[in-house]
Protein backbone atom coordinates (compact mmCIF):
# COMPACT_ATOMS: atom_id res chain seq x y z
CA UNK A 1 0.00 0.00 0.00
CA UNK A 2 1.37 3.34 -1.04
CA UNK A 3 0.83 5.05 2.34
CA UNK A 4 3.32 2.13 4.25
CA UNK A 5 5.90 2.47 1.73
CA UNK A 6 9.26 4.85 2.43
CA UNK A 7 10.70 5.49 -0.85
CA UNK A 8 14.51 6.15 -0.33
CA UNK A 9 16.35 8.14 -3.44
CA UNK A 10 20.41 7.95 -3.51
CA UNK A 11 23.28 9.18 -6.05
CA UNK A 12 26.36 7.70 -5.30
CA UNK A 13 28.37 8.89 -2.62
CA UNK A 14 25.48 8.77 -0.42
CA UNK A 15 25.80 8.54 3.45
CA UNK A 16 24.78 4.95 3.98
CA UNK A 17 24.47 5.57 7.73
CA UNK A 18 22.30 8.17 8.14
CA UNK A 19 19.95 6.43 5.38
CA UNK A 20 20.49 3.28 7.00
CA UNK A 21 19.07 3.99 10.75
CA UNK A 22 16.36 5.85 9.49
CA UNK A 23 15.30 3.22 7.02
CA UNK A 24 15.89 0.48 10.07
CA UNK A 25 13.23 2.70 12.16
CA UNK A 26 10.93 3.15 9.64
CA UNK A 27 10.86 -1.03 8.81
CA UNK A 28 11.09 -1.70 12.64
CA UNK A 29 8.39 0.39 14.48
CA UNK A 30 6.05 1.27 11.69
CA UNK A 31 6.24 -1.86 9.45
CA UNK A 32 7.31 0.23 6.40
CA UNK A 33 8.26 -1.50 3.09
CA UNK A 34 11.10 0.30 1.88
CA UNK A 35 11.78 0.76 -1.98
CA UNK A 36 15.29 2.59 -3.40
CA UNK A 37 14.91 5.20 -5.90
CA UNK A 38 17.54 5.98 -7.89
CA UNK A 39 18.40 8.46 -10.60
CA UNK A 40 19.07 6.06 -13.15
CA UNK A 41 18.88 1.96 -13.49
CA UNK A 42 21.97 -0.04 -11.83
CA UNK A 43 23.60 0.06 -8.17
CA UNK A 44 24.13 3.44 -6.51
CA UNK A 45 27.45 3.28 -4.18
CA UNK A 46 27.84 4.92 -1.02
CA UNK A 47 30.85 7.07 0.52
CA UNK A 48 31.44 3.57 2.59
CA UNK A 49 31.54 2.12 -0.36
CA UNK A 50 28.20 0.03 0.13
CA UNK A 51 26.42 -0.87 -3.09
CA UNK A 52 22.98 -0.85 -3.35
CA UNK A 53 20.63 -2.17 -5.95
CA UNK A 54 18.03 0.05 -7.01
CA UNK A 55 14.07 -0.76 -7.21
CA UNK A 56 13.10 1.75 -9.37
CA UNK A 57 14.40 5.38 -11.24
CA UNK A 58 13.21 8.52 -10.24
CA UNK A 59 10.79 8.44 -13.78
CA UNK A 60 9.31 5.37 -12.82
CA UNK A 61 8.51 6.71 -9.36
CA UNK A 62 6.86 9.58 -10.93
CA UNK A 63 4.87 7.68 -13.45
CA UNK A 64 3.36 5.10 -10.48
CA UNK A 65 2.47 8.22 -8.40
CA UNK A 66 0.73 10.09 -11.16
CA UNK A 67 -0.75 6.91 -12.28
CA UNK A 68 -1.94 6.01 -8.68
CA UNK A 69 -3.42 9.95 -7.60
CA UNK A 70 -7.15 8.75 -7.41
CA UNK A 71 -6.20 5.55 -4.96
CA UNK A 72 -4.16 7.97 -2.38
CA UNK A 73 -6.92 10.42 -2.71
CA UNK A 74 -9.59 8.19 -1.51
CA UNK A 75 -7.15 6.39 0.97
CA UNK A 76 -6.53 10.27 2.14
CA UNK A 77 -10.76 10.32 2.50
CA UNK A 78 -10.88 7.34 4.32
CA UNK A 79 -8.02 8.36 6.96
CA UNK A 80 -9.21 11.52 7.50
CA UNK A 81 -12.79 9.85 8.31
CA UNK A 82 -11.52 7.55 11.07
CA UNK A 83 -8.85 9.42 12.64
CA UNK A 84 -9.04 13.19 11.93
CA UNK A 85 -5.87 13.04 9.41
CA UNK A 86 -5.58 15.89 7.68
CA UNK A 87 -2.96 14.93 4.11
CA UNK A 88 -0.20 17.45 3.14
CA UNK A 89 -0.84 18.76 -0.54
Amino acid sequence: MLLSTAYALLRNGFADWEVASALAELRRTFEFSVRVIGLTSGAVVSMGGFKVATDLTLPELHSRLKSSEPSRRNANRTLRRTRGFTPMA
